[in-house]
């Protein structure tokens, strides 16, 4: 492969780095926190009257895709350059990192870019396409369409923001849905994201408000510390690391046969 090339997939996945939130880099993990089992041991077989499920999006129902990442970028990205210096620059001069401390929300994070760097403005699309270059988890899909059959209620509970959920549900009709409800960040209603402990209140607030007064509320995502905060705060959260053990502890406490 010629220099270019390589010199041209890197940068690639340096904006999609950008674009996709820092997901990759975020996906942590350690051994369950002792909080979190002695609430699981209080946790009763699961059924459609007495548990709720939340799933987080990115990560868990669906994955990050390079083949349709570099699509994205290859085919509908105008003037690459100027992107690709723009972030540069923004990286070097320490705005990636301010503009995380201002919000945990990707879509949020580039309108705050935008004031100082207008150039944005045209690629916004561009970013949130490149966050959603992800493919189903087709075994998830699997799974919680048999949730939903059973008579289980499924709430997405994602960091995304409205425009990112409108074009994910243009790209993917099939998997938006699997959700009877859909908890994401809006300005007008809830500027936290997870971790922040305000999100997991207004999560189950939100669960309150929709009459899921006294459900168990399972947590899933493929982040632990989102798990630890979720934990404190009531969930029965649970770290994604596959479909096939997400399946077997549904079956072991009784969602599936």
């Amino acid at each position: 492969m010629k220099m270019y090339v390589k010199i041209a997939l890197f940068m690639t996945f340096l904006v999609a780095g950008f674009a996709q939130g820092g997901l990759i880099a975020s996906h942590k993990s350690h051994n369950k926190s002792h909080m979190g089992e002695a609430l699981w041991a209080t946790l009763q077989p699961m059924t459609p009257q007495n548990t709720l499920f939340f799933f987080d999006l990115h990560g868990v129902i669906s994955h990050t895709s390079s083949p349709d990442i570099w699509a994205e970028f290859s085919k509908n990205v105008e003037n690459k350059g100027v992107l690709l210096s723009t972030m540069a620059k923004i990286g070097w001069n320490g705005d990636w990192a301010w503009a995380k401390k201002q919000t945990k929300v990707f879509e949020f994070r580039i309108d705050v870019l935008t004031e100082r760097y207008p150039i944005l403005e045209k690629y916004k699309q561009n970013f949130i396409s490149l966050t959603n270059a992800q493919k189903p988890n087709e075994k998830m899909v699997r799974i919680i369409k048999e949730l939903r059959n059973k008579g289980f209620t499924i709430v997405l509970a994602s960091n995304i923001g409205p425009k990112t959920l409108e074009d994910f549900k243009v790209k993917f009709p099939e998997v938006a849905a699997l959700f009877d409800d859909m908890y994401i960040i809006d300005k007008k209603i809830n500027f936290y994201g997870k971790p922040d402990s305000k999100y997991f209140e207004g999560l189950k607030q939100f669960a309150l408000d929709k009459g899921h007064a006294g459900k168990q509320m399972v947590f899933t995502d493929d982040d632990q510390e989102n798990i630890d905060v979720s934990v404190r705060k009531g969930f029965f959260g649970t770290f994604f690391t596959g479909a096939d053990a997400f399946e077997k502890l549904l079956k072991t406490y009784g969602a599936l046969a």
